[in-house]
């Protein structure tokens, strides 16, 4: 168990000096599933043929907004939720007595690594692919032989949420004024690894397909559907990107309904946002017992499906360089956190329900931005 964990760790921390070493060695001087921040296309990319003898005279819009904040080719960072309350309610099968509960955790925390790099830069495609790895460590008072609800949350104690997952995200101008942007992400979500074996038959997809419009240097928006599990479950629904300049103070960044903030520039190397996020996923939970009273088959393929809504204040400046630090603080309002019998269950189907309180909460990463 301990080599295994050691294994793990190594593993992840040779692959983050790795896309550094690479990123480092191919340009010393150059920055929140669905899913997708759309402020990665922010970089200087040529949209312009490089080649002088080009017969082609047709015109593409660039991606940049002037003023956008800078977009974030590698974040590591720590989130630290303070204490809450969780009310349960359960019924094995949907029959026979329901069973409550309510707990108290004294936090919930972890760290998050993302890496996105641009593959392609050409002046009519690019393409950008990356890595993500979070965990989320739910710490509360333990107890001795647990069952029914109170087992479950000592399982959710013991064994940390994890999400590892890969994405690509491409930006095809198609003349002066209109763009597509699609994207595409994979990600693997449960309490793996801790003697659990990862179930990869369980990995959920999401993505999003967007046509544009680039009306200025200070305006570009955006309309399409994305598949997401930002509410917890797999939903289909439409999408609006709005990215707006209005001075050299002010602007809006809005990709609804996932976040939104307003931007305030304090100058060109600090910047605050006001807003919000919505965060959330569909996690595999394996290895529960609820006890005596459970069903033989102890759910033992069970979701969580979580969702949260981030109401915060974002400050981010450089500290050296390109690279920025970014800290966030505000209220994590939770939307959903419910657990069905597996990940075939319909909506509102749960096995437990559960109603949690609001904390407070911070977030801190450096970055390695894009010029």
């Amino acid at each position: 168990m301990i080599a295994h964990k050691l294994i793990y760790k190594i593993a992840l921390v040779s692959s983050l000096i790795i896309s550094f070493s690479i990123h480092a060695q191919t340009d010393t001087t150059k920055k929140e599933t669905d899913d997708f921040d759309f402020s990665e296309f922010d970089g200087d990319f040529d949209l312009t043929p490089s080649d002088g003898k080009s017969k082609s005279t047709k015109v593409f819009c660039n991606q940049k907004v002037s003023g956008l904040s800078p977009a974030k080719l590698i974040s590591i960072g720590y989130d630290f939720q303070g204490p809450f309350h969780l009310k349960s309610s359960l019924s094995y099968d949907n029959v026979g007595p329901i069973l409550t509960n309510e707990e108290r955790f004294n936090s919930n925390h972890g760290y998050r690594v993302t890496a996105n790099f641009p593959v392609i830069s050409k002046y009519n495609f690019i393409l950008n692919v990356g890595f993500n790895h979070w965990q989320s460590v739910y710490d509360k008072d333990r107890q001795e032989k647990p069952e029914n609800i109170a087992a479950f949350n000592e399982h959710l104690a013991e064994y940390p949420l994890r999400t590892t997952g890969v994405n690509f995200t491409i930006f095809k101008p198609l003349n002066d004024v209109n763009y597509i942007i699609a994207q595409g992400q994979a990600d693997l979500n449960g309490n793996y690894f801790n003697g659990i074996t990862p179930d990869f038959g369980l990995i959920k997809y999401s993505g999003a397909l967007l046509y544009g419009w680039k009306k200025n240097d200070r305006t570009s928006y955006a309309v399409g559907f994305t598949r997401t599990y930002r509410g917890g479950e797999v939903l289909h629904i439409p999408i609006v990107l709005y990215n707006k300049t209005f001075n050299p103070k002010w602007g809006v960044e809005l990709l609804l309904p996932a976040r939104g903030h307003v931007r305030r520039t304090i100058n060109p190397r600090s910047m605050l946002f006001f807003g919000y996020e919505l965060e959330g996923n569909s996690y595999n939970i394996r290895g529960v017992n609820f006890g005596k009273q459970a069903p033989a088959s102890n759910y033992d393929q069970m979701e969580l499906r979580k969702s949260e809504i981030r109401a915060r204040v974002v400050y981010e400046t450089s500290v050296s360089g390109f690279i920025w630090l970014s800290v966030q603080a505000g209220a994590r309002i939770m939307y959903k956190f419910n657990v069905a019998e597996n990940d075939r269950a319909g909506y509102g189907n749960f096995l437990i329900e559960n109603q949690v309180s609001t904390p407070f909460y911070v977030n801190v990463s450096i970055n390695l931005v894009s010029p």
